[in-house]
């Protein structure tokens, strides 16, 4: 006789079998997967590469490491980097590739690498930053690079970049620098309390002016001190009707037009400014991080509302030249005559028709 409790382990061995080779499969598939990924990435870096499309290959290289970091990617990280003009990343990568790979890598090719990093060191300066107290969050083109106080040296590529120091309970102060290659840059911070400004006086300190009162002019008095009267032979017959120019009302109206465009601009122009200005003002008396960021989109807004402006304000000065110039061309309507007149003789007779313009 078969053990009952023999025959049910008889039949659960096998289901317990394929488990754990499905387990084990699944595992070797884990293992597998990033690779075959990172080889695809990697392929589309490639591709985006030999067609100009530099960051799209920067993303697609980066992934491709991140997912299998494999030395030799670091070469195209570099390569990307270049043609990016991102020399600070590059020789970060070429750096980080020469040590992965180190004697796997052709002497040829290490000796391409190192040409490259000291062409690219040749366009990277160095900045030294501190601030007074320490503690200072301290932002570079707006990505974080770390707190005051510490020894390290922030490579920068060579151009323009805007350094941020935020300190709790401060006003923000900002920067602007002009990196040279090599140069070797220091930069400090001194917190103080704001000072408030008196009352009464300007944004710098000024008092505004009135301006000057208008001459009056005396010719009205004149005539009304003179004591003559006009008498009714004196007074002046009514001309003729004049006939309607068309064209120059139709330049007057063409004027106007870009008399309401230019006004309009010049609205524009002046909310812009003085939305750009306000947000300006909050981003440097930000007390925080957060504040900085709310206050940067109402700036940006603020220069295109300037630029579009300017915009409109230009299109109203073309229109207003326009209408003007069709208002000098339209001749004018007391210069302009037309005539008939009738002619017999004891031979014959006519008609003669005539106009001056």
């Amino acid at each position: 006789m078969h053990d009952p409790s023999t025959t049910r382990w008889l039949r659960v061995l096998p289901i317990m079998a394929f488990l754990m080779c499905t387990s084990l499969c699944a595992t070797a598939r884990a293992d597998v997967d990033p690779k075959a990924a990172a080889r695809v990435h990697f392929q589309k870096g490639v591709t985006a590469f030999e067609a100009r499309r530099y960051r799209e290959a920067a993303e697609e290289f980066e992934t491709a490491y991140e997912l299998s970091p494999a030395f030799v990617v670091l070469y195209n990280i570099g390569q990307v980097n270049v043609a990016l003009g991102n020399s600070v990343q590059a020789v970060a990568a070429f750096t980080e590739y020469l040590k992965q790979g180190a004697s796997s890598i052709p002497e040829e090719r290490r000796r391409e690498v190192e040409t490259e990093i000291e062409d690219q060191l040749a366009r990277i300066g160095t900045l030294v930053v501190r601030s007074t107290p320490d503690g200072a969050e301290i932002r570079v083109d707006g990505r974080l690079v770390g707190t005051t106080p510490w020894g390290e040296e922030i490579r920068l590529n060579a151009g323009r970049h805007t350094i941020q120091a935020l300190l709790d309970g401060h006003s923000a102060q900002v920067r602007e620098l002009d990196v040279v290659g090599k140069a070797q840059l220091e930069l400090s911070f001194t917190f103080e309390r704001d000072i408030p400004s008196a009352s009464g006086a300007g944004p710098q300190g000024v008092q505004a002016t009135p301006p000057p009162r208008p001459v009056p002019t005396t010719a009205a008095s004149r005539r009304r001190g003179s004591g003559k009267a006009i008498k009714p032979s004196q007074s002046p017959q009514r001309q003729p009707s004049a006939p309607i120019n068309w064209l120059r009302l139709t330049g007057y109206g063409v004027a106007l037009g870009g008399v309401a465009l230019g006004t309009i601009g010049g609205l524009k122009v002046f909310n812009g400014i003085n939305q750009a200005e306000d947000a300006r003002r909050r981003m440097s008396d930000a007390q925080t991080p957060a504040d900085y960021d709310a206050a940067l989109p109402d700036y940006e807004s603020g220069k295109e509302t300037t630029e579009s402006g300017w915009a409109i304000a230009g299109v109203g000065v073309g229109v207003l030249l326009g209408g003007a110039l069709l208002v000098l061309a339209a001749p004018d309507p007391q210069a302009s005559a037309m005539g008939i007149g009738f002619w017999v003789t004891a031979d014959a007779g006519g008609m003669n028709f005539g106009g001056a313009w």
